[in-house]
């Protein structure tokens, strides 16, 4: 991944790591799958999205609509419905067409969420 910093709660509402971790064989099952060549890169940014240094607050980072879609299309069949519900691309922010800018090459196609410490 093209960054070292995370914040939770993620879009799962996990809380931290261990949530993560206890709640992530629905995910490797899905990146094992290969029902879609960048599966692992797509599930990294959702369950440990990038984080920077807001003004006021830290953001975080999440990948593009069209790399939602694409995610979507190739391993939509396979997730189950809590999963899907989380994963509406419609919530994802519209970015460029171009797939190297949603793989983390280019950050500057995510959408910022300001992260409130709860």
């Amino acid at each position: 991944m093209g960054y070292n910093a995370t914040t939770f709660p993620n879009i799962f509402k996990h809380r931290s790591i261990e949530d993560v971790l206890e709640n992530s064989i629905p995910f490797r099952e899905l990146v094992d799958a290969e029902c879609y060549r960048h599966a692992y890169e797509f599930v990294c940014r959702v369950l440990q999205p990038s984080c920077r240094k807001g003004e006021n607050e830290d953001e975080m980072l999440l990948p593009c609509r069209g790399f939602c879609r694409e995610f979507m299309t190739g391993c939509g069949g396979r997730m189950n419905e809590n999963i899907k519900a989380f994963l509406d691309c419609s919530r994802f922010p519209d970015g460029v067409d171009t797939f190297i800018n949603k793989i983390g090459l280019n950050q500057s196609d995510d959408l910022v969420v300001t992260f409130h410490a709860v």
